[in-house]
């Protein structure tokens, strides 16, 4: 999964170059969306709430207070492998603005219903396949 962080990037830009840039956008959404690589992609509200405590009792406004660590969107990937995910993510042409993007594998199961073994030995593959 690749998670868009810093949601107003093309705040300052001209005209002209928001619309370059949405452009951009648009053709790397749709040149992935060709080769079969989009499972899911959605855009993301700026505002949201955080429920914190061990008695569900903390509700903040959110999602964070740094703008820059809100997440925008997000954009499910179909990737042979978190090396492949990582080369989509660093193609993604709004980076230059200030745009970050986040690449998280989607695990089959939560990890602590795994055994302590299979967990440990799915994560050393996903760390192989990003050292390769």
């Amino acid at each position: 999964m690749l998670l868009f962080r810093g949601p107003h990037w093309d705040r300052g830009l001209a005209p002209e170059e928001r619309q370059q840039a949405k452009d951009e956008l648009t053709a790397w959404f749709d040149g992935l969306r060709e080769r079969g690589k989009i499972k899911a992609a959605r855009p993301l509200g700026v505002h949201g709430r955080i429920i914190s405590g061990i008695n569900k009792q903390l509700v903040l406004d959110g999602p964070f207070a740094a703008v820059k660590e809100a997440v925008g969107g997000l954009l499910v990937l179909l990737a042979a492998d978190l090396k492949e995910a990582v080369e989509v993510a660093r193609s993604m042409p709004a980076l230059r603005y200030g745009i970050a993007v986040e690449v998280r594998p989607i695990l089959a199961e939560f990890p602590i219903f795994e055994s302590h073994i299979v967990g440990r030995a799915e994560n050393d593959r996903w760390e192989a396949m990003a050292a390769a």
